[in-house]
This record gives C-alpha cells, structure tokens and sequence, in this order.
C-alpha cells in the first residue's frame, strides 16, 4: 500500500492463495496463485465458467475453507492464524453470504430464518433479535411475508430471504455465490437492485460471482473490479477508474 489513507480502506488481502484438494490419490487445484485486494465499498463481480474456482474464492475469502498456501488478512489479520472459533465469530460479525440456493432451513419461517444468524449472541434479548429480523425483512420488501416457510414462497421470495439474513448483522461485506442463476428475469433484477442499494446506500463490500459474462457486462454501471477466473487463475482484473475502465492485471503473480 502507497499510504496509510490506502491501507486504512482495504479489507481484504489475497497474496499468492492457492488451494488444492485431495480426489483419491489425485491432487486437483481449485485455486493457484491468486493475490487480489478488496477495499471497502467495493462491488467486486467474479465471472468464470463452472469449474474455474469462483465458489473456492468466495469460500477462502470469507473463512469458510482454508487456503493450502499463501496468505488471507481480513482488515490486517491472517485467516491462517485464526481458530475455528475465531473464524466463526468473525463469519457472524462481518460476513454476510448469499447462496445460489437459498439455503434456507425449511422448518423456519421467514422471520426465524432471519432471526438464526443472531441467534448465538447471547448478548442481545429476545426481543433485540427480533426486531432486528423485522427491520431487515422490511428492507428487503418481505415483511408481510415473515410467518411463511420457505415451501411457501417463490425463487424470488427465498432469496430475498435471503438478502435479509445476510444483512441481518449488518455484515462489513456480503459474498453472493450466484445469487440469480435459479430466478427469471424480473426476479434477478430485483436481486440485483437489492445489492446495488446496500453497496451505495450501506458501503456494504459486495462481491459477486457469476458464470454469465453477460451478467457481468450488465453490473459494470455498479460494479469498481472486474475479476475473470480460468482454471483457478486470475486471467484479467478490471478496475473502474471515473468514468473508464482500466486492465490492471493480466494473470496472478
């Protein structure tokens, strides 16, 4: 970082992070060599075909799997140095993750659902958790929806779900692991809007994977990086720079 200004505004670290699995005696590489550096505010969009390691980033970035080399800071602290309890205290007070399918636990309601990633803050009352449920159901246009199982509602409807309990801790970032590829048109506009509301209006970090290039084309009104994934390489980055975008990155180091 040139500045302390800079330093102060990142969020995330990526530098050479690479992850490898195991298939039998196989080794498959997921990810390999990627450094990346999110700030905060950013809407960060991640397109790449199926099998091209998108999920395998979103996941490493936000603690949910562990890197195999390399390091993850998250506002200056080394994922790799951190405990599973620290890792998960850190996933409920900063993170907020949206899945391509919902994931919503179907014996719950809507307002339940919401309710559960406050749930293991034993300093908030009852009542303090369901307010804050409420609210973030409203902001996501669900409120009179709250008593409904997810069997109940459309695509559209349980993923606005959710977006509120993803929000619901007021997250510093939420990852979006192809948050509209189960939805039509109409829906996935409105999923869409949703996110460009908390990034501009909140400052909430959003990073967005996606397999559609064409997607990808279309978030470049909202979006300030670009990052294109091939065979778990970073192949091109684009920045917003005012009012163009600039190629910063043509492959990993």
């Amino acid at each position: 970082m040139s500045n302390q200004e800079t330093r102060d505004d990142t969020l995330i670290e990526l530098y050479n992070v690479k992850k490898i699995y195991k298939r039998g005696r196989e080794d498959v590489v997921g990810i390999r060599g990627v450094s990346l550096v999110v700030k905060k505010g950013d809407f960060i969009v991640v397109c790449g075909p199926s099998g091209s390691g998108k999920t395998t980033l979103l996941n490493l970035m936000s603690g949910m799997d562990r890197s195999t080399a390399g390091d993850i800071l998250f506002e200056r602290r080394n994922i790799r140095d951190l405990s599973e309890e620290e890792l998960t205290k850190l996933r409920n007070e900063k993170i907020g993750f949206i899945f391509q399918f919902f994931n919503l636990i179907e014996s719950m309601t809507a307002l339940e659902n919401v309710m559960s990633p406050l749930m293991p803050n034993k300093d908030l009352p009852d009542k303090e958790i369901e307010n804050r449920a409420l609210q973030a159901l409203g902001t996501v246009g669900m409120l009179d929806k709250k008593d409904s199982l997810p069997n109940q509602l459309s695509g559209g409807e349980q993923q606005r779900v959710a977006i509120a309990r993803a929000i619901v801790t007021n997250p510093e970032i939420i990852f979006a692991d192809e948050p509209i590829a189960q939805l039509d048109e109409e829906n996935a506009r409105n999923i869409i809007d949703l996110l460009t509301g908390l990034n501009q209006q909140r400052r909430t970090t959003i990073i967005l994977a996606t397999a559609s290039r064409d997607l990808a084309d279309k978030l470049k009104n909202v979006a300030t990086k670009m990052v294109f994934l091939e065979r778990g390489d970073i192949v091109e980055i684009q920045e917003r720079r005012g009012n163009r975008w600039v190629r910063v990155s043509s492959s990993s180091p």
